[in-house]
């Protein structure tokens, strides 16, 4: 039924994770799980760097693999959220181990509903190519619309602190999302403000420091990490000064106001929105266009540019 596709070797010899392979396949996934409990469901699975618009990434390791899943009616009697996100984890590890020994062995954590499952032995020493796998399952009727909201709203949740950036000064992994999340939030927004060639500089840094590693989970003495001074040096003279002038901008422009709130995605905090009607549907553009030309896979898109 499948073929070993996960994988691309580009014309040097590098192997590049294929993108629209790993969504056919969750999509294959989904439809088992719908065939089973008679639901509705939709699956989306962004890593957030697909708001850059660089190919790039495609290339590197991709360690977090985070499934959305919005579940569009009601669960029946004996199964909750917690127990589907769960069912489908260890679905998609059986049937990997079936058909991609190679990608199977390389997931050492399972995440359903934010609880972690790590599937190595304690204080296992992960690999540069280890993997997790995390399932979330919320009722949506538009999973991508509430991720989307989501992001918005995480303006909200940094400067508020809300969400899981929560205890960033403490936590590394905590710290790494507030970084990743101010990049896409700059790039959906930054086009409101002031741009200079000193911000650029500093948020070339930033880039930098937004890691994706993933063994501060099986090390709490390498989570619990304080950040370094550079670190805050940024934070609070740069992302949070930048956010706030962000939160300003986008309640300024030429449509009607729009207030709305979303529950986080990784946490059971709730995130405002508070943004004009023009800019809204800027950023929702750009946040669906960019994923949908990123989930179609480097391959089909090098076939476009170079065909």
């Amino acid at each position: 039924m499948y073929k070993n596709s996960f994988w691309i070797v580009n014309p040097n010899g590098k192997k590049i994770f294929n993108i629209a392979y790993w969504g056919g396949f969750l999509i294959e996934m989904t439809k088992k799980v719908e065939d089973k409990y008679h639901i509705e469901l939709d699956v989306i699975f962004p890593w957030g760097f697909e708001i850059l618009n660089d190919e790039e990434f495609l290339k590197r390791n991709l360690r977090r693999f985070f499934c959305y899943f919005g579940l569009r009616n009601n669960l029946p009697d004996g199964i909750d959220k917690n127990k589907l996100a769960q069912e489908i984890g260890a679905m998609i590890i059986k049937h990997l181990q079936i058909i991609d020994y190679e990608f199977y062995n390389k997931i050492v954590i399972l995440f359903a509903q934010e609880q972690a499952c790590l599937l190595r032995e304690e204080y296992y020493t992960c690999g540069l190519e280890d993997c997790l796998l995390a399932i979330i399952v919320r009722e949506s009727q538009d999973i991508f619309l509430d991720y989307s909201k989501y992001i918005i709203g995480t303006i909200d949740g940094i400067l508020n602190n809300k969400g899981e950036t929560v205890g960033y000064k403490d936590n590394l992994i905590a710290r790494w999302r507030l970084f990743q999340l101010y990049i896409i939030l700059e790039e959906l927004f930054s086009y409101l403000l002031n741009n200079d060639h000193v911000i650029n500089q500093l948020q070339n840094k930033i880039v930098k420091l937004a890691k994706n590693h993933i063994y501060p989970l099986y090390h709490r003495d390498k989570l619990l990490v304080r950040a370094t001074s550079l670190e805050l040096k940024l934070i609070n003279e740069l992302i949070l000064p930048r956010l706030k002038l962000i939160y300003s901008a986008i309640q300024n422009g030429t449509g009607a106001n729009i207030h709305d709130n979303i529950k986080c995605f990784h946490s059971d905090d709730i995130l405002n929105i508070n943004i004009s009607s023009d800019i809204y549907e800027i950023a929702l553009d750009k946040l669906k266009s960019t994923y949908e030309y990123f989930s179609q896979g480097i391959s089909s898109n090098d076939q476009k540019n170079h065909g």
